[in-house]
């Protein structure tokens, strides 16, 4: 089992390794200007961005066993199984939902499902939750983005 100190330097160099390689990616396309960003330019932002959050998430683990010695030494608890299953699910949701009834159903689906991983979460706020994100969501994707989906569609329907 690791300690928390152990998988924070773990994370943080899998994020620090997927950040560069999203970067060497980004490099063989144009990055362009900010006025015009050609294919390669926000990969390698994303890329550039990730790559510094693992760069601070190590040197915040190694700032952390530096400041004291017993910090990160009890182990931390195996893996939560059930937001797991609820986070594969919450994905696998929102793709039925939207082959079958569309965006703003899928939203309402993948948040609620993936919600009722949280053990402290209750079921009212997670239907709460799942309707404030769908909503959020349909106007962000469907209006102001136009995502070439459709938000409602009914499949019982001809």
């Amino acid at each position: 089992m690791l300690s928390s100190r152990q998988r924070d330097l773990v994370s943080g160099t899998l994020c620090l390794v997927g950040g560069a390689g999203a970067l060497l990616e980004a490099g063989k396309d144009t990055i362009g200007s900010l006025t015009s960003p050609g294919p390669g330019f926000y990969p390698a932002i994303l890329g550039a961005l990730l790559a510094l959050v693992g760069l601070l998430i190590v040197g915040a683990a190694l700032a952390a066993s530096h400041a004291t010695d017993d910090v990160g030494t009890e182990p931390v608890g195996g893996p939560d199984w059930r937001g797991c299953a609820c986070i594969v699910g919450g994905v696998m949701a929102f793709i039925v939902v939207a082959w079958l009834a569309g965006l703003s159903p899928a939203i309402f689906a993948c948040v609620f499902v993936a919600a009722l991983g949280d053990r402290t979460a209750s079921v009212r706020g997670s239907l709460i939750l799942a309707l404030v994100m769908s909503i959020v969501g349909t106007v962000l994707f469907g209006y102001l983005l136009g995502i070439n989906m459709p938000l409602w569609q009914w499949p019982w329907a001809t």
